[in-house]
């Protein structure tokens, strides 16, 4: 069913308050599809002369509101004295029918003199259609929510949303006649504030998959993939394509993400699982947490000087430097032999540190690798009283990693640096347990997001892999 038929069926249900209901319910669902970062204040009034029905907000912009007019009158008569009335508000006009739009082929003659946006059912679909696809899809929509402007119905929704494919295509692939032709059209019904996060974001994109920054043909208050214009792709840029971030983990390191400002985000996690063989880390550090009852999952963030992997019920730093951490270690006690055991399964070690009741410390090792499971050393003892198991040494991207369940830590030998997906998969659990079904489910969408999109496999990866871990 279409958004207007949906509209349409809620106008004839009998009961007046639940027909409103019903429309406002089927309208902020539409407009939560076009920007997943607002938020949607209901009023409680309908069809009002000068309240508006909804209020948006963008909490990453608490300065910024826009009201929205529900009209049940969607004549252009009856919207032009809207415009009139309203029209220094910057509001959206959005009629709940097409009316005005049936009335002529051709546009309303009426411009708004302000940023003021008219619009109906089936344009609002249509940009909801616009915003499902993964190459930038969402950007223009949540703009046009922000400050778009004009009379926009369905054909003119079509257009603006093939320039908007049209203008991010040209930017990924370099085209500067695609770009120039676009830009015009996107501009035309957007803020000047708007217009300009479009064109920058075109502009960094142009620039961040290897275009020539004089050759991008849009003036813009961007220029290359400074902290700046990285700040704003964390922001802006399209969550679900992971091609998209892999090209731009190209330029981006663990110390620079980490000091680029970007607390949080979807956009963030996008960046990490599409780059985790590339994000390069000297440290784990795991902290106890306790679980809330608002617990909504595994999220990704950065906060005392690390990569943070959010978990049910542990925070997972990941550092470039263990001196870049502000948060101290957990005192944490040694593991017994059986619990040691579980936790290495799976696994071959190199080295294993035990640690008697009277403190004193036995390392065992060996030439080659040798589970922890059947190897006769480490059972004889581990079964002295009080005995416990204080660290073990893994082989992990093909160099030694210790994980001390003292302090529940895990690095390298001096600057050696480690892939955090090896160091999510192979440390981590090693350290804490991923009880949590959906933790341990984030480990595997980061493996496999990384395997998706590819390891670091040319020449130009490597040398500056290369580069990145000689620093």
């Amino acid at each position: 069913m279409s958004l207007q038929s949906e509209i349409l069926s809620g106008l004839d249900v009998p009961n007046w308050d639940e027909s409103i209901a019903t429309v406002k319910r089927t309208v902020a669902n539409a407009l939560q599809a076009l920007d997943r970062g607002i938020e949607i204040k209901d009023t409680r009034y309908f069809n009002h002369s000068f309240v508006p029905d909804f209020v948006l907000s963008w909490p990453r912009d608490p300065a910024r509101q826009r009201d929205v007019f529900l009209r049940l009158d969607s004549s252009t008569a009856f919207l032009n004295r809207d415009l009139d009335l309203l029209g220094r508000q910057a509001p959206v006009l959005l009629s709940l029918t097409s009316e005005w739009a049936d009335e002529s082929p051709e546009p309303p003659a009426a411009e708004p003199a302000t940023s003021t946006l008219v619009t109906e059912p089936s344009a609002v679909e249509r940009f909801g259609e616009a915003s499902k696809s993964p190459d930038f899809g969402q950007v223009v929509p949540a703009a046009l929510l922000k400050g778009g402007k004009g009379w926009i119905d369905e054909p003119v929704a079509g257009t603006v949303a093939s320039a908007a494919t049209a203008f991010f295509s040209g930017a990924s692939n370099h085209e500067a006649d695609t770009v120039n032709q676009a830009a015009p059209l996107l501009a035309e019904h957007l803020d000047a504030a708007q217009a300009g996060r479009v064109l920058n974001l075109g502009r960094v994109v142009w620039e961040a998959t290897g275009g020539e920054p004089t050759q991008y043909p849009v003036t813009t208050d961007l220029s290359g993939l400074d902290d700046t214009a990285l700040r704003f792709l964390l922001e802006e840029g399209p969550t679900d394509n992971a091609a998209f971030w892999r090209s731009i983990g190209r330029l981006v390191g663990l110390e620079r993400l980490v000091n680029v400002g970007v607390r949080g985000g979807p956009n963030l996690a996008a960046l990490v699982r599409s780059n985790a063989d590339r994000l390069l880390a000297r440290t784990l550090l795991v902290k106890q947490t306790q679980r809330t009852l608002e617990d909504a999952g595994p999220e990704w963030a950065v906060e005392s000087g690390a990569l943070v992997l959010r978990g049910s019920d542990f925070l997972a730093y990941l550092a470039a430097r263990r001196d870049d951490l502000t948060v101290a270690a957990d005192e944490a006690r040694a593991l017994d032999l059986a619990t040691f055991r579980d936790r290495t399964a799976d696994e071959q070690v190199e080295t294993v540190t035990v640690v008697a009741g009277d403190g004193k410390r036995v390392t065992i090792e060996s030439e080659d690798m040798f589970d922890p499971s059947t190897d006769a050393v480490l059972a004889s003892v581990g079964d002295l009283p009080g005995t416990a198991v204080a660290s073990v040494g893994l082989i992990v991207s093909g160099k030694h990693v210790t994980c001390d369940f003292t302090s529940r830590s895990a690095s390298g030998h001096t600057n050696a640096q480690f892939d955090i997906v090896s160091l999510i998969e192979r440390s981590l659990p090693m350290l804490w347990p991923l009880t949590d079904a959906r933790d341990a489910a984030e480990v595997r969408l980061v493996r496999d997001t990384v395997s998706r999109v590819g390891r670091t496999a040319t020449l130009f990866d490597a040398l500056e892999q290369q580069a990145v871990t000689e620093s």
